[in-house]
């Protein structure tokens, strides 16, 4: 049985849904686990966020509301993204220690929404920097527990937009390629997310064999 799941994917794919699906099930079963919320880990992060704003930048990726206003990322500041870089990473070791593997040594099935790959797209696109290669982000899978299944809930960024409009619909195609090219990269599952709430439930619970 895995040790860990991980739901990665545009916003409104259906993550949270069937994270939390994923959690009401395992509780049924009685097996010990733990619902986990990964986007934005801020423990350290956080106050350089705030600073960077204070310049009129954001290391965060945007509304478009916020973009009319004037705030624009950080992707020509280098000396600003490797500091983002540094600061992301150990935020991540941070939060995850807790969160994360603390859990896994006290038993749980830790069930994660957003996580390490979400973040490295978040990155990407807050940067500008839309090359993914394995020494770029290897300390970051470096954070993903052995014996992780990583899903991809697959959506258009049209739907996307719909959902939420909180993205250029250019952004969230951006977003999908650099999530399409790391599922190749480190294998991770893809799932059609245009499926039913209860059709991709039940495709979850065969692929880890937890139905």
């Amino acid at each position: 049985m895995y040790k860990t799941i991980i739901l990665c994917g545009l916003d409104g794919c259906g993550k949270s849904t069937q994270a939390k699906k994923l959690i009401k099930h395992l509780e049924k079963k009685e097996i010990s686990c733990k619902y986990v919320w990964l986007r934005f880990p801020n423990k350290f992060s956080l106050p350089f966020a705030a600073f960077v704003r204070m310049l009129g930048m954001s290391v965060y990726p945007l509304t478009i509301k916020r973009k009319k206003s004037g705030i624009s990322n950080i992707e020509n500041h280098p000396i600003l993204i490797k500091l983002w870089k540094k600061i992301l990473l150990f935020d991540l070791q941070f939060v995850s220690y807790f969160l994360i593997h603390r859990p896994l040594k006290q038993g749980k099935l830790i069930v994660i929404d957003r996580f390490v790959i979400d973040s490295i797209v978040d990155f990407d696109i807050s940067t500008g920097d839309d090359q993914i290669f394995p020494e770029k982000i290897k300390k970051f899978l470096n954070l993903i527990p052995s014996d992780s299944y990583i899903i991809y809930l697959d959506i258009s960024p049209k739907i996307s937009y719909q959902r939420n409009e909180e993205e250029y619909l250019t952004t969230l195609e951006k977003r999908e390629k650099l999530y399409k090219t790391l599922s190749n990269l480190i294998n991770i599952d893809i799932i059609d997310a245009n499926r039913s709430i209860e059709e991709i439930h039940s495709l979850i619970l065969s692929k880890t064999g937890l139905k």
